[in-house]
């Protein structure tokens, strides 16, 4: 039996963190909101190969309509990634940073996180003992296309699903 189909306000590309799977909580949500969720698989993969697979989905898309959401070590490939675009000529919908890995020493991020492309939205939690938060407030204070949701939640912001959600819809206008 197939599942009833749900209106979709825009395209969503999610890129999971790094201990996490393509079909997780967060994408599995954004998907029963309404959105069509495409979700690459990066298990196991570096930072640089997350965000090469991300462009070749993307390449396939109109970005000008997608948004690009990414949580943690996948927030960090998500900002590579619409600045990739973006040095392409093809600028994202708006992206969606949940608890992003922003200031990893890991290439392509070994000094620090590219300006947003697009509008951004940050979703940290207040309590998150993985990535810090203040990475999140240094970032968007720094970038006025970015806006910071601090909530009350951990790492894997499972309380947060319907900040996400709502960070998406706006991201899509």
């Amino acid at each position: 039996m197939n599942e009833p189909t749900k209106p979709t306000s825009c395209p969503v590309v999610f890129l999971h963190g790094l201990e996490s799977a393509p079909w997780g909580r967060k994408s599995i949500g954004l998907r029963d909101a309404g959105f069509d969720v495409r979700a690459p698989d990066g298990q196991g993969c570096s930072l640089a190969a997350r965000i090469d697979a991300a462009v070749t989905l993307l390449e396939g898309m109109d970005v000008e309509r997608t948004v690009l959401v990414g949580s943690s070590y996948g927030g960090a490939a998500a900002v590579v990634t619409a600045a990739r675009l973006a040095e392409a000529g093809r600028t994202i919908a708006g992206v969606v940073l949940c608890a992003p890995a922003l200031y990893l020493p890991e290439p392509p991020l070994d000094a620090s996180p590219p300006a947003p492309v697009a509008p951004t939205w940050l979703v940290h939690g207040r309590a998150d003992d993985i990535v810090p938060i203040a990475w999140s407030r240094r970032w968007a204070s720094e970038h006025f296309a970015a806006t910071l949701f601090e909530v009350e939640d951990g790492h894997r912001l499972g309380d947060s699903l319907p900040t996400i959600v709502r960070a998406v819809e706006l991201a899509s206008r």
